[in-house]
């Protein structure tokens, strides 16, 4: 494992001493932070994904910790015809059973509908009453 952000960016660039200014241009960063590396300091997730940019496959966590593979896995080739997961137009059996399934949405929304309706009737009816039975309490 290499020690230092500086070793590994030396190691990839395939140059064996990186001046501040050039850490500087590479990573994007102030002459300041350059420094902060060029004596042994880290970098942020941000600059590694910079660096990153400009080196394909580079793998910013191996950068910023020494740790994992120095690049990244190639990503698998796209299929170059639709796959099983390709998204397809339904069947007309398809659609009816969607058509079925919609009807007894329907059909179950309805009957909650009425019994949240029968519900509100019985709470008005009881607020009602109540209502009544403390103004027939009040004092004139």
């Amino acid at each position: 494992m290499v020690e230092t952000v500086l070793k590994r960016l030396e190691a990839i660039t395939g140059r064996s001493s990186l001046s501040v200014v050039d850490l500087r241009e590479l990573l994007g960063v102030t002459y300041q932070a350059a420094a902060k590396v060029y004596k042994g300091g880290g970098i942020a997730l941000d600059t590694a994904n910079n660096v990153a940019k400009k080196i394909p496959g580079l793998n910013p966590a191996w950068l910023m910790s020494g740790e994992g593979d120095r690049y990244l896995p190639k990503a698998p080739p796209a299929p170059s015809s639709p796959g099983a997961d390709a998204f397809s137009a339904p069947t007309p059996e398809e659609l009816a059973l969607l058509k079925d399934f919609r009807a007894l949405l329907d059909v179950d929304r309805e009957h909650y509908r009425q019994e949240i309706a029968a519900k509100a009737g019985q709470m008005n009816e009881h607020w009602r009453k109540l209502l009544g039975d403390l103004k027939g309490k009040e004092k004139p």
